[in-house]
């Protein structure tokens, strides 16, 4: 609604809230003792220049892959958008599982429409040594255009040693949409058609 009249308590915690229109505008208050009231004009959503989060994990891992050294493969997501939905990709948030034996590689991202077209790829990264789990963000500088569905996927290029695991989220709300996704050049497959186990979400 557009105030907060009817809001009593708060009984609720550890909220996460991920902007997905423009913010409300002439925000107001008004304040008799203890009770605040706040107004403002509702956003105009679904306009152009608005920044959008596509999460589709719910921030944990429950399993991790990797592909095997002198392999030239990726691993990566669908992210099932609208096809009327289209702009830049500004960075990839990535959850890396840390491997005892995994070794410092550079890592890249590659970006994929769903017919399999290569609309462009990130500057290369190392991964530190994850402690367990970390995420880590992934500034695409010159930002990657996309329109309707596409596939992010992190590229294992021939590495000369085993790496850290990228996180698979097998029970948060997307994980049975299996939207995780292997790549071995010619053919998308989901990473459960491949390897076996729960469907999920990198």
């Amino acid at each position: 609604g557009t105030n907060t009249q009817h809001i009593l308590n708060w009984y609720f915690d550890n909220i996460h809230i991920y902007g997905m229109c423009n913010p409300p505008t002439a925000l107001n208050k008004t304040q008799s003792h203890d009770t605040v009231n706040l107004t403002w004009t509702p956003p105009l959503c679904g306009q152009s220049g608005q920044n959008l989060c596509f999460i589709f994990d719910d921030g944990s891992e429950e399993n991790g892959w990797a592909i095997n050294p002198g392999y030239n493969d990726w691993l990566g997501n669908l992210y099932p958008i609208g096809a009327a939905v289209s702009g830049n990709l500004m960075s990839f948030d990535i959850l890396w599982y840390n491997n005892g034996s995994g070794t410092n590689q550079p890592w890249s991202i590659d970006v994929f429409s769903q017919a399999g077209v290569l609309l462009g790829t990130s500057q290369t990264f190392a991964v530190p040594v994850p402690a367990p789990a970390t995420f880590m963000n992934i500034a695409l500088n010159n930002e990657i255009p996309f329109s309707g569905p596409f596939y992010g996927m992190v590229h294992w290029n021939m590495f000369t040693g085993a790496t850290h695991w990228l996180g698979f989220d097998e029970n948060g709300p997307y994980a049975a949409t299996n939207l995780g996704y292997y790549y071995d050049g010619t053919t998308f497959s989901t990473i459960q058609s491949v390897g076996g186990g729960n469907p999920g979400t990198f």
